[in-house]
Order: C-alpha cells, then sequence, then structure tokens
C-alpha cells in the first residue's frame, strides 16, 4: 500500500515500534536520507547523428560533482542515471556538457526514492 500512500499523499508520517521515526514531505524525506542527486538523462546525436555508448558515459563521468553514470541503454536510445557527490548538484552542468559536445538532450528528470525504500532505510536503522 505504500505506492497509493505515496502517489496520494504529500506529508507522510513514518512509525516504527510504535514511535515517529519522521514525519515530513516525501521530496525532504528523499533528499535528506539520499543526500545526493540523481537524474536520468536521455541523449541523442543531432541530426541522426550515431552515438557511441561509452564515448556518452565518459563525458557524463568528466562532469564537476559527478559521482557515478549508469547506462541504461534501451535499444537505440542512450539513456543514463546520474549520480551527484554528496550535497551537489549536478543538472544544469550535465544538461550543458550534453550540448556543448554537440548532441540532443531528450530527456532530463529526477530519480526519485520510493516510499518503500524511504521506509526500509528508516525501520531498518532504528532496530
Amino acid at each position: 500500500m505504500l505506492s497509493e500512500i505515496e502517489a496520494t499523499c504529500q506529508d507522510v508520517i513514518i512509525i516504527s515500534k510504535g514511535k515517529v521515526v519522521a514525519t515530513d514531505t516525501m521530496d525532504n524525506l528523499t533528499h535528506r536520507l539520499k543526500g545526493s542527486e540523481a537524474v536520468a538523462i536521455e541523449v541523442e546525436g543531432r541530426n541522426g547523428a550515431e552515438l557511441a555508448t561509452a564515448d556518452v558515459q565518459r563525458k557524463l563521468e568528466q562532469v564537476s560533482g559527478v559521482s557515478r553514470v549508469i547506462n541504461k541503454v534501451e535499444g537505440a536510445r542512450l539513456r543514463f542515471e546520474v549520480e551527484s557527490l554528496q550535497g551537489r548538484v549536478v543538472r544544469a552542468e550535465v544538461a550543458r556538457a550534453v550540448v556543448e559536445s554537440g548532441w540532443n538532450l531528450t530527456e532530463l528528470a529526477p530519480v526519485s526514492v520510493s516510499l518503500e525504500e524511504v521506509f526500509l532505510q528508516l525501520t531498518e536503522s532504528k532496530k
């Protein structure tokens, strides 16, 4: 039922063993637990040009503040999840790196943690 709560509620209270362990908005809980930013991006070549996955990944890994780039290629679509270092925001730098490389940035979206992941992290650490 956590997915239904996540879809319908703005504020969340998490209780473990009869004690409130967190009360906040989903966004705040997610950012507080992650401590870093993760964004999903999709890149394509301009004018139908093909791109090498390794080249794009290498370029993304060189962006200041990026800690990890995960290849999420789906068929011909080059998709990546880019994670930042603790406390860094890298969306603008990632977008700039893609565009300055002459590629099309077709998607840039935050990757969020599910309520279930938040719940498990908060309640497991309170055992």
